[in-house]
């Protein structure tokens, strides 16, 4: 807080106290040009951009569009409610929308084989009854909600995010790819993130996962159909390799 001091005269005086070095230089560099300030905010690493953002609102807002060229242009969804809705409000945003470049969509989901979970389940030691139920009754509840999400919203939401993308008028890949990738060397598989995947899977014990009924081709095309969008191209980055 300022301090005040009595004047001859009685009156207060406020003193105002230094600003430290730092922030004087910060209000300096603020002050630049906007044209400055995005020369500045491109050259940054897209892995600082984030940070970068997070800086203050003139340089979140003067950044936007190089945080979209370089954070947001390829994507990967897969097929539930939440990483869906993620995809609409990107493609309907005004800066980070006509940014997108490439979208791309899991072919897998959880399985509800239960003979499939049940060894699971005998592989990780689990022998109490109570256990081995709730891990079933959680993988049958992901089952359950994924199917209902791909019957009801699934081909809506993706064709108001297609819609979405006409209205910028940019060309953009469609296509797929795998979940889990597969490690030779290792021989072991790992799950490739893509928005949404950690809430979706975080909470199970175990990943057992399997190519979706409703495949991820037969969606695009149907969707891209109904609502008369052309892509660019279409992608196929499986088994780890583009094909």
């Amino acid at each position: 807080m300022p301090t005040t001091t009595s004047l001859p005269d009685g009156s207060p005086q406020t003193k105002s106290r230094k600003l430290p070095p730092h922030r004087k230089y910060a209000m300096k560099f603020l002050t630049l040009p906007n044209e400055i300030l995005l020369t500045i905010s491109n050259a940054v690493d897209p892995e600082d951009l984030p940070n970068f953002r997070l800086t203050c609102k003139t340089l979140n807002d003067v950044s936007a569009k190089a945080f979209g060229e370089k954070r947001l242009a390829h994507g990967r969804f897969i097929f539930t409610e939440f990483s869906m809705q993620g995809l609409v409000d990107l493609t309907a945003h005004p800066v980070f929308g006509p940014c997108v470049r490439e979208i791309m969509f899991g072919t897998h989901r959880v399985t509800n084989n239960l003979r499939t979970l049940l060894n699971h389940i005998e592989m990780l030691g689990i022998t109490d009854n109570d256990r081995a139920m709730e891990v079933l009754r959680l993988f049958d509840e992901k089952w359950t909600r994924r199917s209902d999400f791909e019957t009801r919203l699934l081909e809506l939401m993706l064709g108001e995010a297609l819609c979405n993308l006409q209205m910028w008028g940019s060309g953009v890949i469609l296509g797929v790819f795998d979940d889990i990738q597969l490690d030779p060397q290792r021989k072991a598989a790992h799950l490739l993130g893509a928005y949404g995947s950690a809430l979706e899977y975080a909470s199970l014990p175990f990943r057992s996962m399997v190519v979706s009924e409703n495949t991820a081709l037969q969606v695009i095309r149907n969707v891209c159909r109904n609502v008369n969008f052309q892509p660019k191209s279409v992608g196929l980055y499986l088994h780890g390799e583009e094909i």
